[in-house]
């Protein structure tokens, strides 16, 4: 349900009456510099977008909310999900009437921001939600002179953000962005469940007879945990804000990330600043430092138990920290280093400039390889070897598997046929023999060299006369195409031979030739897949300055880790059907390329 903004209020029940005030003074547009203390000028709130700001964001490609989430967070999350009975008083207390209610007077009298619709905004929430991973809402800016902020997430519905227009007064764009970045953090961190009973809760659980001392029990539980919350929330939003002046770049220096930092924690800290006590005509002397030694005063104010017992019930029954609470915990873990590996991390991904991508379980289904393309090769290697038997390329491929064949005989490998003497006359006898092979090979899911390039010249039949046609992913072929018109170059790597890799991908049966979209097809002839030294070849070959440059997705996991070991980005494709992956992998995953932002 409703995820507030609102500093140190109680949630309270949104009410229909509008409220029209007069539109407060703008924001001057620049803010006056003072030597003695740090304040940056970041923005201005009628300033508009920079697209070079939105193209450099760096991205937490994969970011999983645990791992930004507060442990206050995870804590009492955990003692409410100990709470027996909980989510039955929930649907006890909330109909499909009730909700619908909420959704009507929230909706009716807003205006929803779209591309056409107050599309600087939209651009905000847009890249805010791409930055942290995660689908951005709906968002509605409605009139009211209380600067708030909050999330409705309802079951079954889309979920969306609603902006008080006076909390886009008194905000810069960039502190409005923390503000969407902090409300996208309750959906990100799926916090929607037990904001829903904490509304419930507010909106008169009290007057329901049998329900009076359990709702009071309750409402200190959760509100103990929105507080909790509401900490997580505020680092989405120390993730999100970034300087556009600090564009990432192969070389992540120490000096980039401490920029960094100072600028996301002075956005962040002001918008807490702002929502304690600022105003438009008073916002360019704000000052983030003073604010910090206001919050380090709190603390040393409240330290004794005098104080400890005040603070205590001050906060007691508000659904967010005090402000300068919220801001300490900002610094502090703006200075954490668990802070700062996400930074790094995020910088290392935007400073991309090529993707190696796997086939099988990757970019294509693993039922079209195992269906399709194995059993065609099965199927039609005869008929493939008799009608070429006596041309080059047919006798080098035969001479490449009579090497593999012996290779096995001498190994011991079972279900080998051994061949006749390479001056055999009897061509039957040999076809025989290296069909009996082929298909033991491709039974056992042998990646050997020998057997890829004939299943390559095999398939060319398929492919030319119509039998066969390729299939990639839908969000393949979207993400092929972003990556192109950003200058990302994207490669192949399978066990496949590049001859099979150019068909499979210049012949697909929706998107036809898609090979416009790669540079380059790699084969095993480079290397192992599951060998390190394969990827320094292709990293060496592509000619970037760093093998961090690439990024390598794969389905495999021994695959993954010699590609990390090379010292390339890797992500792991969980596609249906694709084996499973060991339970401590340490590889962030993907569903789909529509994940990946570089």
């Amino acid at each position: 349900m409703a995820a507030c903004l609102s500093p140190t209020l109680p949630r309270q029940t949104i009410h229909r009456r509008r409220c029209w005030t007069p539109k407060p003074p703008s924001s001057p547009s620049t803010a006056t510099y003072n030597q003695r203390h740090r304040r940056r000028n970041i923005g201005t709130s009628s300033g508009a977008i920079s697209p070079r700001a939105s193209s450099a964001a760096a991205v937490a490609q994969g970011l999983d909310a645990d791992d930004f989430r507060h442990p206050l967070d995870k804590q009492n999350t955990l003692l409410l999900k100990a709470i027996p009975g909980l989510n039955d008083i929930g649907k006890a207390l909330l109909g499909p009437v009730s909700e619908q209610v909420m959704v009507l007077q929230n909706i009716g009298s807003s205006v929803l921001v779209s591309e056409n619709q107050l599309p600087e905004l939209h651009q905000l929430m847009t890249e805010a939600a791409k930055i942290l991973n995660t689908e951005a809402p709906d968002l509605y800016i409605r009139q009211n002179p209380v600067p708030n902020a909050y999330t409705l997430a309802i079951n079954g519905k889309r979920p969306f953000v609603v902006v008080h227009t006076s909390l886009v007064e008194l905000l810069t764009r960039k502190e409005l962005q923390a503000v969407l970045a902090h409300e996208l953090g309750h959906l990100k961190c799926d916090h929607g469940v037990w904001l829903t009973f904490a509304n419930i809760l507010t909106m008169g659980a009290h007057t329901v007879p049998g329900l009076g001392m359990v709702a009071g029990f309750l409402e200190e539980q959760l509100f103990r945990w929105l507080r909790a919350a509401e900490l997580t929330c505020d680092r989405a939003a120390l993730l999100v804000v970034q300087d556009p002046k600090q564009h990432p770049s192969s070389n992540v220096s120490l000096n980039l990330i401490r920029q960094c930092i100072l600028y996301c924690q002075e956005v962040v800290i002001s918008v807490l600043m702002k929502l304690a006590g600022g105003c438009p005509s008073l916002s360019d002397q704000l000052n983030v430092d003073a604010f910090l030694e206001q919050a380090r005063s709190y603390d040393k104010a409240s330290s004794n138990p005098v104080g400890w017992y005040i603070r205590n019930a001050q906060t007691r029954e508000l659904s967010h920290p005090l402000p300068v609470m919220r801001a300490r915990e900002m610094d502090e873990w703006s200075r954490s280093q668990e802070y700062r590996t996400l930074l790094q991390k995020m910088f290392r991904l935007s400073a991309l400039r090529c993707v190696v991508m796997d086939i099988e379980g990757t970019t294509t289904p693993i039922s079209f390889v195992a269906d399709v393309l194995f059993p065609y090769a099965r199927a039609n290697a005869r008929a493939h070897l008799a009608a070429t038997y006596h041309t080059q390329q047919t006798r080098e491929d035969v001479a490449l598997l009579r090497a593999q064949i012996n290779k096995d005989l001498a190994e011991g490998v079972p279900g080998v046929v051994p061949l006749p003497p390479s001056n055999a006359t009897d061509q039957d006898k040999v076809i025989d023999a290296l069909v009996a092979n082929v298909q033991a090979m491709i039974d056992a899911d042998r990646k050997l060299t020998a057997l890829k390039q004939l299943q390559g010249r095999v398939w060319r039949r398929g492919f030319e006369s119509g039998e066969m046609k390729g299939e990639v992913y839908d969000d393949v072929v979207q993400a092929l195409a972003e990556w192109d018109t950003k200058g990302i170059k994207s490669y192949i790597y399978s066990s496949g031979s590049r001859e099979a890799q150019r068909l499979i991908f210049g012949n697909t049966a929706d998107h036809g030739d898609l090979r416009r979209y790669l540079s380059a097809f790699f084969d095993t002839n480079v290397g192992g897949k599951k060998e390190s030294r394969s990827y320094y070849e292709i990293w060496q070959t592509l000619g970037v300055d760093s093998p961090s440059q690439i990024l390598f997705l794969t389905d495999v996991y021994q695959e993954a880790t010699a590609a990390r070991d090379a010292g390339l980005e890797v992500l792991i494709s969980i596609r249906p059907g694709n084996a499973p992956l060991p339970e401590d992998h340490g590889f962030q995953t993907i569903t789909s390329f529509a994940q990946i932002s570089i």
